[in-house]
């Protein structure tokens, strides 16, 4: 299945466009909320990316920080237009810890993670069937259906992380010693 990427990245992008240009203007946080006739802390999640913009308030931050370029305005606008759209994991908010979203569509864009894992193997790496005994005995409270979904979902992580030309082809992974502990115990590690 292919994934699409989701607006967490372009949010962020935006919003660090937005206070780079409020500050370059020497404007406060406040000033701009007053303006716009919403709580600075609204504002503050809009320049954090944690919310998306609504395009009269992206209008309107334009007008006050002087953004004439028409090229520049419709860049900004895309990003707020890409920043309203779900990620593909929303179809999975109701397994998903609160907040995990978030870190979802960061994993989903970057060209690089660093994990350690010294008792199981890292989720991004994990077989189906796994990631199924895994959550099976760790996650024991879960129904079989919740564990499947969770499961699914991480199978959804692994194939949003391979770019797009190396959809078809295997992955890299680099499983390095960094500490004294036993050597390969994650990979020596049964799972009941």
């Amino acid at each position: 299945m292919t994934v699409s990427i989701g607006p967490t990245v372009r949010r962020r992008r935006l919003g660090t466009e937005l206070r780079r240009l409020r500050e370059a203007h020497s404007i406060k946080l406040e000033e701009v909320a007053d303006h716009l006739g919403v709580a600075a802390s609204t504002l503050s999640r809009i320049e954090t990316g944690k919310a998306p913009t609504r395009s009269a308030y992206l209008s309107a931050m334009l007008e006050m920080y002087g953004v004439d370029d028409p090229g520049q305005r419709q860049v900004l606008i895309d990003m707020a237009r890409e920043g309203h759209r779900k990620g593909w994991w929303a179809a999975y908010e109701d397994v998903l810890p609160t907040g995990f979203g978030i870190y979802v569509g960061l994993e989903a864009e970057a060209s690089s993670l660093r994990a350690f894992e010294s008792v199981v193997v890292h989720g991004l790496l994990q077989t189906e069937e796994y990631a199924r005994a895994v959550m099976t005995t760790v996650r024991r409270k879960l129904a079989a259906d919740e564990i499947e979904r969770n499961v699914s979902l991480r199978m959804q992580r692994q194939d949003a992380r391979q770019p797009l030309a190396q959809r078809d082809a295997p992955g890299a992974a680099v499983l390095q010693r960094s500490a004294p502990l036993p050597e390969r115990a994650v990979l020596h590690h049964r799972i009941p």
